[in-house]
């Protein structure tokens, strides 16, 4: 596979950590090595591979899950680098999941006005999400990604012999957001079809990812900000995140965006921008890959729905499947309401 430049300021690197290697100018300088603890002994290892390469390493391990990515532990992540002298020249590297990758890039972005980053993604939801495009985010006062920058990474490195090698439960994770690509790109969702069960899925995870990358490279070319066209990456995620902050954080965000893709293709098919044949394939994508069954929407979800970041106007903003790939929406509460009463019959 061929790496994928991200508007000549981020480079997804396909094939392993021995990456690192072709990067030796980072190893010149001090070099910060937030981890999570989950993949203490990987992070060893590309600690052991940056010291033989002569960089000063500073390591740093943390917790996994949502509530590490907080403004206390953004702030934990700034002392350690002002107490061992880390300057604008060095650079950080966030080994992890997508908490460990949003929090690092955050605080990467903040630090002197911002450093330079990799991110190596150690989960498959990871590697197809936060770790590509530059979004960076923590917590705070209850919602979601409240505080956030768009900030790029010097280096994205997926490590293709670590994904093919993680447990079912982490790819069956990952595959709420590689359905959502397919709905999104009508090539990717035949490729898809072709597969069959959790054994093809694995065998062609190196496609997989490659193809899903480059979808969200191709939106974040275009529309680095989130202005207009990458807003279509967040189709299923208005219905996730209210989800999410429902069960106060404890349905994981993978659930949350398979629901969330159940729930808005059936808002898009009841008011009429998908036909009913386009609903059924997107129906069986998720039911062959995320293995969910639709339940009534709670109405409290509708409230929370009205506090997400992306609304605009005091209007609810979706991105919705149409006919060839997704559309930007908007509904006020009552038209919202109105939905929800039909679909819910």
């Amino acid at each position: 596979m061929q790496n994928i430049q991200i508007k000549n300021k981020s480079t997804v690197c396909f094939g392993g950590i021995n990456q690192l290697t072709s990067l030796r100018d980072f190893a010149k300088n001090k070099t910060v090595i937030f981890a999570s603890k989950s993949v203490k002994e990987f992070a060893c290892k590309i600690e052991g591979l940056l010291e033989a390469l002569g960089a000063d390493v500073y390591f740093y391990l943390t917790s996994d899950g949502e509530d590490n990515k907080s403004v206390e532990k953004a702030l934990l992540f700034t002392q350690f680098l002002a107490y061992n002298e880390i300057g604008r020249n060095d650079v950080i590297i966030n080994i992890g999941g997508g908490t460990l990758c949003d929090l690092g890039g955050f605080v990467a972005s903040i630090y002197m006005r911002g450093i330079s980053y990799i991110n190596i993604p150690t989960t498959l939801l990871c590697a197809v999400d936060a770790a590509v495009g530059g979004k960076t985010a923590i917590n705070s006062v209850g919602a979601k990604n409240l505080w956030g920058s768009f900030y790029q990474p010097e280096f994205v490195i997926i490590d293709c012999e670590l994904m093919q090698n993680l447990s079912e439960g982490l790819i069956k994770e990952g595959m709420s957001e590689i359905v959502k690509y397919a709905i999104l790109e009508e090539s990717f969702a035949s490729f898809l079809a072709n597969l069959k069960g959790s054994n093809e899925i694995r065998e062609n995870l190196n496609e997989i990812l490659y193809r899903c990358i480059n979808i969200k490279a191709s939106y974040v070319e275009i529309d680095e900000f989130d202005r207009k066209e990458r807003k279509l990456l967040n189709l299923g995620h208005t219905v996730a995140h209210a989800i999410e902050r429902y069960s106060q954080y404890k349905t994981d965000h993978s659930t949350a965006v398979a629901h969330g893709l159940l729930y808005e293709s059936e808002i898009s098919y009841c008011v009429g921008y998908i036909s009913l044949n386009r609903y059924n394939q997107i129906i069986d994508l998720c039911d062959r890959f995320l293995g969910i069954k639709r339940k009534p929407l709670n109405y409290e979800i509708l409230q929370l729905m009205g506090k997400d970041k992306k609304n605009y106007q005091n209007k609810i903003v979706f991105a919705l499947p149409d006919e060839s790939g997704a559309t930007v929406k908007e509904f006020t509460r009552e038209q919202l309401l109105q939905i929800f009463q039909k679909i819910n019959k």
